[in-house]
């Protein structure tokens, strides 16, 4: 990534929290991704797995 992404990012995320629209958006993007590279698996395990990875991005973001 180049490096005005580091300064953009803090913003990006901001905007993201402020708007619930945006919010539902992202996590349905993200979702679909993760139900998109592991297909075939139950779906109870799909939703741990997404709630694995958005529970590491938020206390990265927390630590940034």
């Amino acid at each position: 990534m180049d490096q005005d992404w580091y300064r953009r990012s803090p913003a990006t995320v901001r905007l993201n929290e402020s708007s619930p629209a945006l919010t539902a958006h992202s996590l349905r993007e993200v979702r679909a991704e993760i139900a998109c590279r592991f297909t075939g698996q139950p779906e109870r395990e799909l939703e741990l797995l997404l709630e694995f990875c958005l529970a590491a991005w938020r206390r990265a973001l927390d630590e940034w």
